[in-house]
């Protein structure tokens, strides 16, 4: 069974549709790199059918349907279905019933049609069991309410980042060194992470990943 994420749209903006403000630029090479490493790690990125009609909607009606192959070869399309709604219906009533959301709501001007938006994508990402929902909005996370992991998408450097900071790596301690101690390197939380996004990001901006597979791991600065 293939692994779940699910990206939101403006991560498909800029990865597939290739298109950013002047001063996000970068994103678009950043979230090209992100789907494909996701690709690379046999992950299987979810869309929802709401969410494939809002980018839909982006294009000329001559473009839309060369996109939906794209769409179809590259993602699974999934449809909001009844299950997907009584979920939606419970992330709903919490984010206009509970006193910090509404709260939040207010202080941050979202709209309710915003958040039906954002709750429909989060319903149809828990009733399809989604490991990780990649959002760069903070208001999906809030409206998720805990319910399903929703985390900032992963830096993936480019590979020939990747390989001037490996040539910094004698700098940083001897390949003994780092065999013979990985206890001392690898932390319950840091395997998780690297099990799950392929890499660690310390909060200095070292990133732990593994060499391979079966290999030991390796400390890389960022």
């Amino acid at each position: 069974m293939s692994r779940l994420v699910l990206i939101d749209s403006q991560l498909f903006i800029w990865g597939i549709k290739g298109e950013a403000r002047p001063e996000q630029f970068h994103k678009i090479a950043e979230s090209k790199r992100l789907l494909d490493w996701l690709q690379e790690r046999k992950y299987k990125i979810l869309l929802p059918v709401p969410q494939m009609v809002e980018l839909l909607s982006c294009a000329n009606p001559s473009e839309q349907q060369a996109i939906k192959d794209l769409f179809d070869r590259r993602f699974r399309i999934v449809p909001f279905d009844s299950m997907a709604a009584e979920v939606c219906a419970e992330l709903l009533y919490d984010s206009y019933n509970d006193k910090d959301l509404i709260a939040y709501r207010k202080e941050h001007k979202v709209t309710k049609g915003s958040i039906k938006y954002d709750c429909m994508l989060v319903a149809v990402a828990i009733t399809n069991r989604v490991e990780v929902i990649y959002s760069t909005d903070p208001d999906l996370k809030r409206y998720a309410n805990g319910r399903i992991h929703v985390s900032e998408p992963p830096f993936i450097p480019e590979p020939s980042e990747i390989g001037k900071q490996l040539e910094m790596f004698p700098m940083l301690g001897s390949e003994e060194t780092i065999e013979e101690t990985p206890d001392s390197i690898v932390t319950p939380e840091i395997a998780a992470a690297i099990e799950r996004d392929g890499y660690y990001a310390t909060p200095h901006g070292t990133i732990i990943a593994p060499l391979s597979d079966s290999d030991g791991e390796i400390i890389v600065n960022k």
